[in-house]
C-alpha cells in the first residue's frame, strides 16, 4: 500500500493504492514463428481504496466514480509513483537482508 499524490496549482489529489502490479515488458523476439513474437507484455495495474481532493481550506473524499475517472486521467503518474514504491521496497528488503547476513555471519 502507498499514497500516490498528484499536485496541481490549487489542489492536491491523494490516492490510497492498495494493490499495484508493475508493467511487464514484451520479451525480445524477432522470430515470427515463436509464441513470444505476439506477446505484447502487460500494462501496469492498480487498485485504489480511497482518494481525496485537498485544497487549502477543505479535504473531500471522492466517490468511486470520481476515483475511477481521476485514476484513468492520472494513470501514468500513479504508475510512475507505484514503480518507485516497488523499487524502494526492494531496496529496503535487500538492505535488511544484507544487515541480517552481516549480523548472523559476521562481516562479509
Amino acid at each position: 500500500m502507498f499514497k500516490a499524490t498528484i499536485e496541481k496549482d490549487d489542489f492536491t489529489i491523494e490516492f490510497t493504492v492498495i494493490d499495484f502490479v508493475p508493467a511487464r515488458q514484451a520479451p525480445a523476439c524477432s522470430n515470427p514463428s515463436s509464441d513470444s513474437f505476439s506477446d505484447s507484455g502487460d500494462s501496469a495495474e492498480f487498485e485504489i481504496s480511497e482518494a481525496y481532493i485537498i485544497t487549502k481550506d477543505n479535504e473531500t473524499k471522492l466517490d468511486q466514480d470520481a476515483i475511477d475517472e481521476l485514476s484513468y486521467t492520472y494513470f501514468d503518474e500513479i504508475v510512475e509513483q507505484g514503480e518507485k514504491h516497488v523499487v524502494d521496497e526492494r531496496e529496503e528488503y535487500l538492505i535488511m537482508q544484507y544487515e541480517n547476513e552481516k549480523y548472523y555471519h559476521g562481516d562479509m
